[in-house]
């Protein structure tokens, strides 16, 4: 089989490197692997200009053989390319190549793995497949430095253009909550926090089902709850139908039972209900198209294969951060819940705090939004039943604050105490 790769692209760039070595941090850039080198000789003397650069040793001819001893061969890169001026597109063509060898070896690995039908996992061979397939992808996603000048004037032609801007995410449907965080922004990781019973799950839906109802596509992954609880509790929210009536068959009118359905049932909501790794989460969502909201419920129960003896924290903290990525990638909002510690058992004042989150230091630090469900009756039967209280405790370009809901236990859903309206959540 022709393994893609392209030698004369190998020598020039690194010949442009050896007769102008200030090329080599745009390279960089490109290729930052000595591995992405097809040629085994290439790859070395692009070892040896890795080992110098860092060091802050110059880039030159006498240095570079000193590692590699082969002084003949650096003359040979060095005389075949008469510019460097090419150095940014020979890097571009050695780095295409190198995915392509990527993505032949993670789908030649696929195969081998396909055909195996030992007693292995099936969802373990699916997700081991498609981590080689992002691991190769990932290589093509490249950084780019912006001139103040170029930001400016982009920022400038949106604010007066007049031109229809596209949305910068999605409003959860919750208008004080809004009217504080603008809308769940596009790429950014918003965590949803509380302890058991304070309803993060419920908020996490109700706000995926406003999201739907105005008619963009969601995507929830329920690694805790089957598909069918989750299909139940969004029937019985959005028709306002008390669950427990619903799930026992004793809610009697059925005629609005059935108008729920039939309107739930044109809601572009997806539910994924298996275990599932970050990478596993990365290829569904992006099955779902023109996706508007990841939905992740929730954070530890992810499968992300623990490396060496990491601890519990940074690990949690390392899938909280590849979440966050995939949002950037997707250009969509991340809602993720997370569980509390039990801090908050032991102070007079029950009031949650980001040192409440659970491996709190990690997962603060990935969030770019941390919202605190808090149901004060649950601690003091003095407070009213049916009032909640969210806490923005950290907004990452925002500030941070406090709204009221309105809980409905019954069903079980949130509410607007507002009186303000929105016409629709984006």
């Amino acid at each position: 089989m022709n393994v893609p790769h392209d030698a004369n692209a190998e020598q020039a760039l690194l010949g442009a490197i050896i007769i102008e070595p200030d090329v080599l941090p745009t390279v960089l850039d490109y290729i930052h692997d000595p591995a992405q080198f097809y040629i085994q000789k290439n790859a070395l003397v692009f070892k040896a200009m890795l080992e110098l650069f860092n060091a802050g040793k110059p880039l030159d001819i006498v240095e570079i053989s000193a590692i590699t001893k082969d002084l003949p061969y650096l003359l040979e890169l060095s005389n075949s390319t008469p510019t460097s001026a090419n150095a940014e597109n020979y890097a571009r063509i050695v780095k295409e190549k190198a995915i392509r060898r990527e993505l032949l070896r993670a789908c030649a690995k696929g195969i081998e793995l396909a055909k195996d039908e030992s007693k292995r996992d099936l969802d373990a061979v699916i997700g081991e497949v498609e981590a080689g397939i992002f691991h190769a992808t990932k290589q093509n996603f490249q950084g780019k430095i912006y001139s103040m000048k170029d930001l400016a004037k982009d920022r400038w032609e949106d604010c007066f253009s007049g031109k229809d801007k596209e949305a910068p995410g999605v409003k959860t449907g919750f208008y004080d909550l809004d009217a504080l965080i603008t809308c769940l922004k596009n790429g950014e990781l918003t965590i949803i926090a509380g302890r058991t019973s304070m309803g993060k799950t419920t908020l996490a839906l109700d706000i995926a089902r406003n999201v739907a109802t105005a008619g963009y596509p969601v995507m929830i992954f329920s690694l805790e709850m089957r598909a069918e609880r989750i299909a139940d509790r969004i029937i019985c929210a959005h028709g306002m139908i008390p669950g427990q009536l619903f799930r026992s068959g004793q809610y009697g009118d059925q005629e609005h039972i059935s108008k729920t359905i039939s309107e739930v049932y044109e809601l572009p909501l997806y539910v994924y209900d298996k275990r599932v790794t970050t990478t596993e989460i990365r290829a569904k969502a992006m099955q779902v198209k023109d996706l508007k909201l990841v939905v992740v419920d929730f954070l530890t129960l992810i499968k992300d294969k623990r490396q060496g003896n990491v601890s519990t924290a940074d690990h949690v903290g390392e899938i909280a951060k590849r979440l966050q990525e995939t949002a950037k990638e997707l250009n969509v909002p991340f809602v993720v819940l997370s569980q509390m510690n039990r801090g908050i058992e032991t102070r007079e004042k029950k009031r949650p705090k980001l040192s409440d989150l659970r491996d709190s230091g990690n997962i603060e630090e990935a969030a770019d939004n941390v919202i605190f469900v808090h149901r004060p009756s649950y601690y003091d039967e003095n407070e009213p039943k049916d009032v909640a209280i969210l806490y923005v405790d950290k907004q990452r370009d925002g500030p941070t604050g406090a709204v009221k809901l309105l809980y409905n236990d019954m069903i079980p859903t949130f509410q607007n105490l507002s009186k303000y309206k929105y016409d629709d959540v984006v």
